[in-house]
């Protein structure tokens, strides 16, 4: 179970591989699911349609990992509510990196908004290690947008004081702490 989220008490809304799920933990039955994977595509981390959800009150959103877009769905219905995509070819090298075009690494909900972790566009040397942080509000109309030197790894957000906090595994003694 992957990035669970609880809406209202009771309701757990959570991804396993390659779906989104909602259930009911007081009546113990599933009210909803959907398969994000190609009907017949195998079932590996190396999957187009691999990525990572997050989930507030009213919206979820998945990234996803090899592909340049973001699915966001109304957390009632679980129906798609709009698609972003953006430019770039999904492009998998299993046994070398350096041919996989990556996308988003990384996504969290707060109660207004998503902050998506994306690597950066110019695949350079100079920008090989760079990732720059999308903004949505619970509609994926953009906010804002900031690029990073050292990139947030596992991360929250502290909307109210207007800063983000995470840790990144290459700088293992630090706990970063970046202004909005």
């Amino acid at each position: 179970m992957n990035k669970p989220y609880i809406k209202g008490d009771t309701i757990l809304i959570y991804s396993t591989l390659f779906n989104i799920k909602k259930y009911d933990l007081a009546h113990k039955r599933l009210l909803g699911e959907v398969y994000l994977r190609e009907p017949g595509s195998e079932n590996s981390t190396f999957n187009p349609d691999m990525g990572y959800l997050a989930a507030n009150d009213t919206s979820a959103v998945y990234v996803y990992n090899y592909k340049n877009r973001i699915d966001l769905f109304d957390c009632e219905t679980l129906k798609l509510k709009k698609s972003i995509i953006g430019p770039g070819q999904v492009k998998i090298g299993r046994l070398d990196s350096r041919h996989t075009n990556y996308y988003y690494v990384n996504v969290v909900a707060t109660r207004s908004r998503f902050y998506a972790v994306k690597e950066a566009k110019n695949k350079s040397p100079e920008n090989k290690h760079k990732y720059t942080l999308q903004v949505f509000d619970n509609h994926g109309n953009p906010v804002v947008e900031y690029a990073f030197d050292i990139p947030p790894g596992t991360f929250t957000v502290d909307e109210l004081r207007g800063y983000i906090y995470s840790f990144n595994g290459n700088y293992q003694d630090y706990l970063l702490r970046y202004k909005l």
